[in-house]
């Protein structure tokens, strides 16, 4: 029996060192690890699984995590148990590999055997935990340096090449820290926040510091407002080209402002100048398009739009307007929450303009990637994220409202997104006026496509191009407008610029 225990002991060491020497060519010398740590959480796990994979879990602990290979195979295994609350045992546990055929690759029942008999008692789970996750770190710091020294030596590029590499690297240097700070912030931790809040929402106390409004009160009491305590992390704000998802991002954010939020904007195809300049316009109903021309009165009231605006930036709006891979924007706003604090909301526009810094060869692929890499950006930094996308016309010729299937290269976004918001504007209003490109104030419908703690639908609002902002449409007026002439436009700033040069000049000579 001892004579096949050591046989079998022999087989294990020989195994495992030979997946060391395949790992140690990485780096040329063999990377920090611990085998016996490994081996003793696996036992740990076997001893008292649901209690420790929870502690896993809730220091991020991933297969990667381990060294050896087995034992990546084994945790994976043990994981899949953990999720069918299966008894997470030796004998389970060997079945389970049997049945993925990977049993024999681990090391058979032997190895399994091994693992088991590791350690008599779970005291010391947190030290084997700590130990494996640590190890794991310094390897992928190791890793992860290695490979920027690599790439400096055949770097190439401008100063503004070098700027976003080393910015992503500064990215993952943070997720890094937080990474080994996990245990600072454990599973109990994160379920007595969402305790209290969800006993306060009880007492009628809901916390709602970090709400945004839509700038719509209309949409807001229909689908609620963005809310990051309620996971509305990623939300997609998706119209054709020329649709008015721009217009519609920069009220959702001047609306925010207005209220002591901190905003931050990423502008794909807009400069930060001509983003304040529409912005200033919006708030003092002026079309921008007549700056040069307007009266006194309403020079004076767009310039004090535009000092609101400017007084913003710098102190709670934070505009970039450079084009940079998604890696870069990523950094870019985990950089901006170690310096400045998390932003309460960040704008994205637009998700289609972004690319990866590995191009891939399928568009809809590297969509996918750049949706989820947003997606787990804002998750992680625990803000509100607004992404513009654009939709497909193929709504159009089938004469039907869009749904999120339209998003261009949808797929993966539609599935990472937590609310889906489609612009649409109807051939006609609700009165059976036909609508065309020309018409300056139109009917648009909002339709909340995706809601994941909401309700979903649809509801109108009056759209004006000229001073591109969104009105309010209250449900008495959305009722009597079928079959009523159209009533005046709501205007915030009476006397501004119109839909034409024309029509305001005939005004102004009466001023």
């Amino acid at each position: 029996m001892n004579e096949a225990t050591n046989t079998d002991h022999a087989q294990g060491t020989r195994r495992r060192q030979a997946s060391l020497r395949v790992i140690d060519g990485e780096f040329g010398r063999t990377p920090p690890h611990s085998i016996e740590a490994e081996e003793m959480l696996l036992g740990c796990l076997l001893l008292d699984g649901t209690t420790v994979m929870a502690k896993c879990h809730a220091l991020r602990i991933k297969p990667a995590a381990f060294y050896v290979p087995a034992n990546r195979v084994i945790f994976e295994a043990l994981e899949r148990m953990y999720r069918r609350s299966d008894p997470m045992d030796l004998c389970v546990l060997a079945e389970d590999l049997k049945a993925e055929r990977l049993l024999d690759s681990v090391g058979g029942y032997a190895y399994l055997t091994q693992i088991s008999k590791a350690i008599p008692t779970t005291a010391q789970a947190n030290y084997f935990l700590e130990k494996v996750r640590d190890l794991c770190a310094l390897r992928e710091t190791i890793g992860e340096n290695a490979k920027m020294v690599e790439e400096s030596f055949g770097f190439t590029g401008t100063g503004s090449d070098l700027a976003q590499r080393l910015e992503a690297h500064a990215s993952w240097v943070s997720r890094a820290i937080d990474f080994l700070r996990a245990a600072q912030a454990t599973m109990t931790d994160a379920a007595t926040a969402g305790l209290e809040r969800t006993l306060k929402t009880l007492a009628g106390k809901r916390d709602k510091s970090r709400w945004l409004t839509s700038g719509l009160v209309e949409f807001d009491a229909r689908f609620t407002q963005f809310d990051v305590f309620n996971e509305d992390w990623f939300n997609v704000l998706g119209a054709p080209q020329s649709g008015g998802k721009s217009s519609y991002s920069r009220q959702i954010a001047m609306a925010n402002l207005r209220k002591g939020k901190t905003v931050l904007m990423f502008l794909l195809e807009t400069s930060l100048g001509k983003c304040q300049e529409l912005m200033a316009c919006s708030l003092a109903g002026i079309n921008a398009r007549y700056l040069d021309q307007l009266p006194r009165d309403k020079q004076a009231e767009y310039e004090q739009a535009l000092r609101e605006v400017n007084g913003w930036i710098g102190k709670t709006l934070w505009i970039c307007d450079e084009v940079v891979p998604v890696e870069t924007l990523v950094a870019r706003i985990e950089d901006h929450a170690r310096r400045w604090g998390v932003p309460d909301m960040v704008v994205v526009d637009h998700m289609h303009l972004l690319n990866s810094r590995d191009r891939m060869q399928k568009r809809e692929a590297e969509m996918g990637y750049i949706a989820k890499q947003l997606k787990l950006c804002f998750k992680r930094v625990n803000t509100t994220g607004i992404v513009l996308a654009q939709l497909n016309r193929s709504y159009v010729k089938d004469g039907r409202r869009p749904r999120m299937s339209d998003l261009r290269d949808s797929g993966e976004i539609e599935q990472a997104a937590d609310r889906v918001i489609l612009l649409f504007t109807p051939d006609q209003d609700p009165r059976g006026i036909a609508q065309d490109a020309n018409q300056d104030q139109v009917y648009v419908e909002m339709i909340q496509d995706k809601n994941r703690n909401g309700p979903t639908g649809h509801r109108g609002f009056w759209f004006r191009k000229s001073v591109t902002r969104y009105f309010d449409i209250g449900d008495n007026e959305l009722r009597s407008l079928e079959g009523k002439s159209a009533p005046q436009a709501p205007s915030p700033g009476s006397g501004g610029m119109g839909a034409s040069k024309a029509a305001f000049l005939k005004g102004k000579q009466g001023l």
